[in-house]
């Protein structure tokens, strides 16, 4: 009677081993490229969201123009834009 041993030969481990390896190498990098794109995107999105902040409070800005007679009401002399605003009590100058 021939006897036959349950198990793997150490071929088949080291095969199964590799093949495992190769597998982790290739989700490694799937999660480190998802990551990166991750990290772009949030920039990007931060960097929209600040532009919106910006482009509101000058529409605000535009919307709330006073011209008066001692300060005109929007002056932009190459490096410095001046408006001058109404608010509830007073004007404000916004440079």
């Amino acid at each position: 009677m021939v006897r036959r041993h349950a198990g793997f030969t150490l071929v088949e481990v080291l095969v199964a081993l590799m093949v495992m390896a190769l597998l982790a190498v290739m989700a490694w990098q799937g999660v480190d490229g998802i990551l990166r794109t991750r990290q772009a995107s949030q920039t990007r999105l931060d960097q929209v969201l600040r532009l919106n902040t910006v482009l509101a409070q000058f529409e605000q800005d535009l919307h709330e123009l006073q011209d008066t007679q001692v300060v005109p009401a929007l002056a932009f002399d190459g490096g410095t834009l001046r408006l001058t605003r109404r608010s509830e009590r007073c004007l404000q100058l916004v440079v």
